[in-house]
């Protein structure tokens, strides 16, 4: 594997970032039909000038912030994604510029579907020969999900609007499975890199507690597992996200401490960063959803973060309901998904709903072997 050139990296940052700028600012206008274009554009006519900051990036893409501030202070922000054909880490691994054209097309689509649960992308244009810029609304809420888990308080709420927004992605009908096609060589090139790390973990110098309880499970199970994984690479059942990590749900900040409160009053939900997806496995979403905060759970035993959770006999309850209901439901139909994927994401929320019981923890810390 060829080792990033950083000096170059650094180099083109700037360059980049130039680039970017400029050519948002011409497309900026008080003619333009969308407000938040024709609001900045307003300013820029004014003496104002378009801020960019790097948010992400440098390995396949750059994300940034691009804001301008009006005559009172205001401040007007935009979302923007500059991508490239490979990735630094990957060089010799291409990855193709149309994902950033079908990220725009996919948002469109998902914005119609679910409006709310995705920000509104504004336009998708080549950047000289070989970069997609790709800009769309500031979203309404930009805290990353993955942070309750890890702080070990999550908003119970998201779960049904999660729920709501990928079933009916996966529901959707007349779609074209071979969405995002180009992609599939890049996801087959991922599966070595994966393939080494599990190995890995059973080389006798690997004695950390995965290592150790991979070398339990066996070399010949965790290879079953990877192949099992292997074989649904190119299996095409729904329309999926692809990449549905907690770091790519974003949701309200948390208020001042002052108000005692642990969320944003709205609850929204904003799912970002679809240029993964493609024709997939219906469990695909929702399982990479969940990775994240079982992992967390099992780090919060490990710390011994418990005490008994306020609203776990409520949430208990609710999540016996959710189940009942799942039981009565054969079809798979758009009622269906929701009712089985607010069962998981729920039951996987439910164990993080406040804080740990003690008996959660320990049963856990039991499974964990500490």
């Amino acid at each position: 594997m060829a080792e990033p050139n950083w000096e170059q990296v650094s180099k083109d940052k700037e360059e980049k970032k130039q680039s970017v700028t400029s050519y948002i600012a011409s497309k900026c206008s008080i003619d333009s039909v969308v407000d938040d274009l024709k609001t900045i554009g307003a300013c820029l006519s004014n003496g104002a000038k378009l801020e960019i900051d790097i948010l992400t990036g440098g390995l396949a893409n750059y994300t940034y912030k691009i804001s301008c501030k009006d005559p009172s202070g205001t401040e007007h922000k935009l979302f923007a994604k500059l991508s490239f054909p490979f990735a630094q880490l990957f060089p010799d691994k291409p990855c193709p510029l149309s994902r950033t054209q079908n990220e725009y097309e996919m948002m469109k689509t998902f914005h119609e579907l679910s409006p709310g649960l995705v920000a509104t992308p504004y336009f998708c244009d080549d950047i000289g020969d070989d970069m997609k810029l790709l800009v769309t609304q500031w979203s309404p809420v930009d805290e990353q999900f993955a942070n309750q888990f890890i702080d070990g308080s999550v908003d119970i709420r998201t779960a049904t609007k999660i729920a709501q927004g990928i079933s009916n992605l996966h529901c959707s009908t007349d779609v074209d499975l071979t969405f995002n096609e180009n992609m599939r060589p890049w996801f087959h090139s991922l599966t070595p890199i994966l393939k080494d790390i599990l190995n890995g973990l059973h080389q006798p110098e690997n004695q950390d507690r995965v290592g150790a309880r991979a070398k339990e499970v066996g070399e010949k199970n965790t290879a079953d597992m990877f192949d099992a994984y292997v074989s649904t690479v190119d299996v095409a059942e729904v329309l999926i996200h692809g990449d549905l990590h907690c770091f790519n749900v974003l949701v309200g900040a948390k208020p001042s401490i002052e108000t005692l409160e642990n969320f944003d009053a709205s609850g929204s939900v904003v799912l970002c960063d679809w240029e993964m997806a493609h024709g997939g496995t219906a469990g695909h979403d929702i399982g990479t959803l969940r990775s994240f905060p079982i992992s967390s759970a099992f780090a919060h035993a490990v710390m011994q973060h418990w005490t008994a959770s306020p609203g776990s006999t409520h949430s208990g309850r609710r999540m016996r309901r959710l189940c009942a209901r799942l039981a009565r439901l054969r079809s798979r139909s758009r009622e269906s998904s929701v009712i089985r994927y607010n069962t998981q994401l729920f039951t996987c929320w439910h164990t993080m709903d406040s804080t740990f019981t003690w008996n959660s923890c320990q049963s856990m810390r039991a499974m964990l072997k500490i």
